[in-house]
């Protein structure tokens, strides 16, 4: 039995095993937005090689849980990547940060979670690495922990329920490759964004002329109904009869979004921001525009090279300068299609006290972007088939 079984924790790592996420993505429908680089065969974060992504969330009355993305198999401690954090608008938390963008170094996968269960995650990331690392179990090092969040208490009850190692643990053994689970998954489990289900999503792309890969990985919390766009089509306020969150969560649209970026091309920490403020630009396209009390924080890392714990240089090469502006695009569009995923693949959700959020409604967002753009559906795909 894998870690947390016994106490009621789901845990995936694939389309097949997801809890709570949608049976189909938005591209099953025959839709095929315009973009300058192909989607990777999976489509996800995942088509950069050697990453995975796992996913635990509490069971019962819980709406909250925890979401991995391990950049490479091994010791991330004792191999580290190269990283860097960045803030579209920093009302929110990424523990870890100031020292990643220090040293340039990314040494712990990265975790999604609720708020109110920071600590504990952060606890449980420690109490796991120190049972996997030697060098960290023989008190010969120490590290700080990745955990980003975004705020799920008005669907979760974070009084009783707060994530923590066993969910860390979980969702650590979980953690796979290929495709990846969406929606009300993991950290995305208690998430309301654009006034819909939200949660997380993935899209990729591999970057025309080039041997590299971008994909992206959201965990959306944010937004406001008539914010929410898709190839340019304003869905949301075409769907203005959906019910809206039951007394709504206070100051609607300040939610967080949190972004991963991940890469096969030789970044380092300078590059890897330059990707995340990109990055920023999907999220631009899809309608937010990083409300004043939202935690809109982009995290990206290079799985290209590996910096040993006591190297004095990395010695990796660098990409820099117009060889960028096609990673630039990828991390653009890959971060765009991943919301469009994550929202997708939400579905009606009731949490604590009988609050209720409504999925985005999909026979109908397909009616409204078969109706404003046609071209995009080569192959006429209808309402029937979301």
């Amino acid at each position: 039995m894998s870690p947390g079984m016994a106490s009621g924790i789901h845990h995936a790592s694939g389309m097949a095993s997801g809890i709570d996420a949608s049976g189909g993505r938005l591209r099953e429908t025959g839709f095929r937005p315009e973009s300058l680089h192909a989607p990777g065969p999976l489509n996800a974060i995942t088509d950069v090689a050697g990453l995975s992504v796992g996913h635990a969330a509490m069971g019962g009355d819980a709406r909250t849980g925890v979401t991995v993305v391990v950049p490479r198999a091994g010791d991330v401690y004792e191999a580290k990547c190269p990283g860097a954090v960045w803030a579209l608008n920093g009302s929110g938390e990424c523990t870890g940060a100031m020292q990643i963008n220090e040293w340039g170094v990314l040494e712990t996968p990265v975790f999604l979670t609720g708020t109110p269960s920071v600590g504990r995650v952060y606890d449980g990331v420690l109490e796991w690495m120190l049972g996997h690392s030697e060098r960290l179990a023989s008190g010969h090092g120490w590290l700080i922990p990745c955990v980003a969040e975004c705020y799920d208490g008005w669907l979760n009850d974070s009084r009783r329920f707060r994530a923590g190692a066993p969910e860390v643990a979980a969702a650590l053994a979980a953690a796979a490759g290929g495709p990846v689970a969406e929606g009300a998954v993991g950290g995305g489990r208690g998430m309301i964004s654009f006034g819909f289900k939200g949660g997380i999503g993935t899209a990729s792309r591999l970057v025309t002329g080039t041997p590299w890969r971008v994909g992206a990985l959201v965990n959306c919390n944010h937004g406001t109904r008539d914010q929410f766009s898709i190839a340019g089509v304003r869905v949301g306020a075409a769907l203005a009869d959906v019910p809206r969150p039951q007394e709504g969560p206070p100051a609607a649209g300040e939610g967080s979004v949190i972004t991963v970026l991940a890469t096969d091309a030789p970044l380092q920490n300078h590059g890897l921001t330059r990707l995340c403020k990109r990055g920023a630009l999907g999220l631009g396209r899809t309608g937010a525009s990083a409300h004043h009390g939202s935690g809109d924080i982009l995290i990206a890392f290079a799985t290209s090279g590996a910096t040993a714990h006591e190297a004095t240089e990395s010695g990796a090469a660098a990409v820099w300068g117009r060889a960028l502006d096609g990673l630039f695009q990828a991390a653009a569009e890959a971060v765009e299609e991943a919301v469009w995923n994550a929202l997708w693949a939400g579905e009606d959700t009731l949490g604590r006290d009988g609050r209720r959020v409504w999925g985005l409604p999909r026979a109908a967002a397909l009616e409204v972007l078969r109706s404003h753009r046609p071209d995009l559906f080569p192959a006429g795909g209808h309402a029937g088939t979301a």
